[in-house]
């Protein structure tokens, strides 16, 4: 099975996440990118919010070029999918009793 296509190749992206490996890196479209092995050492001193370019390399590989302290560095990685963003916590306004657990 091929991996899915990424839509929205570009440079106007930002760093959102990264693992401590560097290996995986989350863009702010929730973008979830798998780094080359090989390659993962320069991913991982990417600070959050660094501007990150998105091109395609192949049919399934992209490069993501970003500039870290006057360098352009660019790690070749597979869009992984998009990661469902987290729900907003609850205000303390609304109700959070559960659904059938009311006081009778």
């Amino acid at each position: 099975m091929n991996p899915p296509r990424y839509r929205s190749a570009g440079g106007n992206h930002v760093l959102l996440n990264r693992s401590r490996s560097g290996d995986r890196v989350v863009l702010e479209d929730c973008s979830l990118w798998r780094i080359d092995p090989g390659e993962a050492m320069r991913a991982r001193r990417w600070p959050q919010w660094t501007r990150v370019e998105v091109k395609a390399a192949s049919e399934h590989a992209y490069w993501l070029v970003a500039e870290v302290l006057g360098q352009r560095e660019t790690v070749l990685a597979v869009y992984g999918g998009t990661l469902t963003p987290p729900q907003a916590p609850l205000s303390p306004d609304e109700d959070v009793t559960p659904v059938g657990k009311h006081d009778l």
